[in-house]
């Protein structure tokens, strides 16, 4: 019976968000008043610090809980509270590992960090919502702005993934992102120093996350960022950079960190996305569209997809309240910039970049773009560019517009022909059809996938490939399919002798 009621009680005060602690009662003889005793308890919720603990995704926030000084233990201990805890994903979205031992050896630094995210009063998300526009105040003194952008909580532009798990002491929020250090807001750094004082200065890089001062541009906001080097130095590269910094037009920007970089891409990739004007031009255009989409609008055009600025496509979509943009979720929301908005995303958005390099280079994107109701395009991805050719040959044909579009024109079918209608044709027997390239064709044949040249399709009938052509997707780059001619000239001189 007492084992019963131990259980039934720990039950009864866990949530979904936190570990069970399950009371065991070893002694059965137990006098009454013991028992009763045990199970009044067992039946006390569990603290703040209990809920982050017991959350196997909050872990490192967990553990700089353990490393706090007593006095930040304290706050955390104190009640009522509000936390705001970054799960592990989001935290790794921002924070290097370099980052990451930086901030656990420097304790002035790691305790400022976790009471950014601790609010002295008890706010469930109803409450939250209902103080959309307004500010609170963090435990270091910070400014946290509250917005309800589709139905759900956003703390200085980041989202509150899952909340209302309640403590004896407060209440715990998940967020998609570290409310401190995810870039876009403040800079402190120390200016001067004297044998009896420091004085410290504060920067404020823009209006966007946790800024209280005038935005700056879309090229400047990212540049001010050492958390967005990569992407800097990619927009530097490119021939947008003027664009991004011009209040002529307007923009909404998808900005990767530099732990999403380095996660999907080597160093060498992104060295030569750096270092190739088109290249990167390619990547910037992927990433951008033309005019300011809030969260809330691009939620509203759920399923649709967006032109970018590289006449390319990208798909958005909506689970619950998270928006995507392609496979990437949206993590920091409606940074105001003088010229536009940037959303932080979780993952790359364009893939394409090489191939569009060379459409782009060699004018015959101009093309695509007059006639996209008429071909078809086979793709490969820069990954396989990459290993196809190497960057240094790459380069050389990056150097060539000649080159650049030869291997464009062998990649489109100057005629409509989606998935269902050319299985039938190929099914018993295989069929070439013409190229851009004048002088070749691509054979598809059927074995169960659509073959093109010996190449596999992976994927078919994508609508809104880029420039809106019919496109199937290739698992590598389409080859000449009678291989590649040599032609011999041989030049003979003559010498005479007056």
């Amino acid at each position: 019976t007492t084992t019963t009621t131990t259980t039934t009680t720990t039950t009864t005060t866990a949530n979904a968000a936190s570990t069970t602690t399950t009371t065991t009662t070893t002694t059965t003889t137990a006098a009454a008043g013991s028992t009763r005793a045990a199970t009044s308890s067992s039946s006390a919720p569990t603290s703040v610090i209990s809920i982050v603990s017991g959350n196997s995704n909050l872990s490192l926030f967990s553990y700089w809980i353990g490393l706090a000084s007593q006095s930040v233990r304290d706050f955390f201990d104190s009640s009522p509270i509000t936390l705001f805890v970054p799960s592990d994903d989001g935290i790794l979205l921002f924070f290097s590992s370099e980052e990451i031992a930086a901030l656990e050896n420097d304790q002035v630094a790691l305790d400022r960090f976790l009471l950014s995210h601790l609010v002295l009063e008890r706010y469930t998300i109803s409450e939250l919502l209902a103080l959309a526009g307004s500010t609170l105040s963090s435990a270091n003194g910070g400014v946290l702005t509250v917005s309800n952008i589709v139905g759900s909580p956003f703390v200085n532009g980041i989202r509150v993934t899952n909340g209302n798990f309640v403590g004896a002491n407060g209440i715990v929020h998940i967020t998609a992102a570290p409310l401190e250090g995810s870039g876009f807001g403040t800079v402190t750094s120390t200016t001067t120093s004297t044998s009896t004082s420091t004085s410290t200065s504060t920067t404020t890089l823009n209006g966007g996350i946790g800024g209280s001062g005038d935005p700056a541009s879309i090229l400047a906001t990212i540049a001010g960022d050492a958390k967005y080097s990569i992407l800097s130095s990619i927009i530097a590269a490119s021939d947008l950079a003027t664009d991004l910094d011009s209040t002529l037009s307007s923009f909404t920007f998808f900005a990767i960190p530099d732990t999403v970089f380095e996660s999907a891409f080597d160093a060498d990739f992104i060295a030569f996305l750096s270092s190739n004007p088109a290249v990167a031009t390619a990547f910037v255009g992927q990433s951008g569209i033309l005019g300011q989409m809030s969260y809330s609008g691009l939620a509203g055009v759920d399923g649709s997809s967006l032109i970018t600025l590289a006449s390319t496509f990208v798909s958005v979509s909506v689970s619950g309240s998270e928006v995507f943009i392609e496979n990437a979720s949206i993590n920091i929301a409606n940074i105001q910039c003088t010229n536009g908005l940037i959303h932080v995303v979780s993952g790359v958005v364009p893939t394409n970049c090489i191939f569009l390099a060379f459409s782009t280079i060699s004018g015959v994107a101009d093309t695509f773009i007059a006639q996209s109701a008429s071909y078809t395009l086979l793709l490969a991805d820069d990954a396989a560019f990459v290993a196809h050719y190497g960057y240094s040959e790459l380069a050389a044909i990056l150097a060539s517009t000649t080159e650049a579009a030869k291997i464009v024109e062998r990649h489109c079918i100057t005629s409509l022909i989606p998935s269902s209608s050319l299985i039938g044709q190929i099914i018993a027997t295989p069929k070439q059809f013409q190229t851009l390239l004048s002088t070749e064709v691509v054979e598809f044949s059927f074995n169960g996938n659509i073959i093109a040249n010996g190449v596999v399709l992976i994927s078919l009938d994508d609508p809104e490939g880029p420039y809106g052509l019919l496109t199937h997707h290739s698992a590598d780059i389409i080859p000449n399919l009678f291989g590649t001619s040599t032609t011999t000239t041989t030049t003979t001189s003559t010498t005479q002798t007056p």
